[in-house]
This record gives C-alpha cells, sequence and structure tokens, in this order.
C-alpha cells in the first residue's frame, strides 16, 4: 500500500482543512504526517488496523 508522507506542519497548513479533507476521502489517498524534528509518524489516514 501506498502512502503520500507530508510533514506535520504542512499537513497542518494544507492538508487539515475541511475542503481538502473531502478531496483525500473522495480519492482513497493514503496519507501520513509526520513530524520533522522528533522522527515520528503523528498521523496515518486511513489508520492501519
Amino acid at each position: 500500500m501506498l502512502y503520500l508522507a507530508v510533514p506535520s506542519s504542512i499537513y497542518e497548513l494544507f492538508f487539515a482543512t475541511s475542503f481538502i479533507q473531502d478531496l483525500v476521502g473522495q480519492n482513497q489517498l493514503n496519507l501520513l504526517s509526520y513530524d520533522l524534528e522528533r522522527e515520528v509518524i503523528e498521523r496515518w489516514q486511513p489508520e492501519l488496523h
């Protein structure tokens, strides 16, 4: 499965908006955001089970 990885700062500025979230859901985009400084993944979308 392929995920688009973006830094948390970009996620908060762009991907967290409701319009973009609707597009992400409609297009079934797999997305994750990570903290660049701490080097940790903060969010999986959709979440892995």
